[in-house]
Order: structure tokens, then sequence, then C-alpha cells
């Protein structure tokens, strides 16, 4: 059981016992992204650089049990299209969750969708005109677009997070 697991290793790291295997992963695989959202805390600091293979290397070998997949950008949005699939085989006995935009749904499905136990969208709206508002840009129907093909693809679970704002209080 995975939560047994995390639980049994957080008692061990807290007393003070070696840790075989670290229960949860963060990366951000690049800081770049496809969109301009104005709640977004990393918009101005953003820079057009992704995770090395020295440091990829280096997280691979803490052969976590949970890896989140998130970014200061979006973290399906790298310039090499195959980087994302190679970026997950490379955690072969890790569950993944990934927070993503919704823009894109990356190449070699039968090579990710296995891996992930749950993708979020970021939708931030409950219609068009508030998604425009907030990403600064109209891909509404594209990224419902995407999260049905996500499940259709057959990702275990799909979520959608709405970031609360006041002027999205009417569409939660």
């Amino acid at each position: 059981n995975y939560n047994t697991d995390m639980i049994t290793q957080l008692k061990k790291k807290i007393g003070g016992e070696k840790v075989e295997q670290i229960a949860s992963l963060t990366i951000h695989p690049t800081e770049d992204c496809n969109l301009s959202c104005q709640h977004c805390s990393y918009a101005e600091k953003r820079m057009k650089v992704e995770m090395s293979d020295e440091i990829i290397d280096a997280v691979t070998q803490q052969d976590p049990m949970y890896t989140c997949i998130v970014g200061g950008g979006e973290p399906t949005y790298l310039k090499d299209p195959n980087r994302f699939s190679e970026l997950l085989s490379r955690f072969p006995d890790s569950k993944v969750y990934m927070l993503t935009n919704g823009m894109t749904v990356p190449d070699k499905p039968e090579i990710w969708v296995p891996k992930f136990d749950f993708i979020r969208v970021s939708l931030d709206a409950g219609s068009r005109e508030t998604y425009k508002k907030v990403k600064g840009e109209d891909h509404y129907d594209l990224v419902r677009s995407n999260i049905l093909k996500y499940l259709d693809l057959g990702v275990n679970r799909v979520g959608i997070s709405i970031v609360a704002q006041k002027n999205l209080m009417g569409e939660i």
C-alpha cells in the first residue's frame, strides 16, 4: 500500500534512520511555458531552461515511490517532443503525478500513460470568456479537448484545478 509505505518512510526519516527510498520527488523539467497566466508567480522569472541530463540522472538514482512533475513553466512544453517520454522512462518504479495547463498532450502515450497515477489540468475557468481573461489567450476548447484525450488514452485519473480568484467565484 502506497500510503503505508510513505508513512513508514516518514517515520524512519523523523526517527533518524536511513531511508532506503524517498517517498516523493518533485521535478520541474522546464521553466518555459506556452501561456502567460495572470496569477502565475513564475511569469516574470521565466527562462527557457530545461532540466539537464546530469540532474535527471541524480534524481532518478533516488528511486522515488512517487514523482510529481510540475514546473515554473509547463512540464510538457519541451524543445524536443521525445524528451517528456524519455524523462518518464527514467522512473521505472515510480508512480507519477503531473500538473499541466493542458495545452499539449505529449507524444508516445504508450510510454507515459502507464506511468501516470493522476494528471491535474489547470483549467482555471468555467467559461471561455474567463479563460481568456485568466490565461491571456483563448485555448479553452483545446484544453477541454485535451482533458478528454488524456482520459481516452487511459490515464487513471484526470482532474481539473481552478486557482481561486475573486473574478472566478461565480464559476467554481
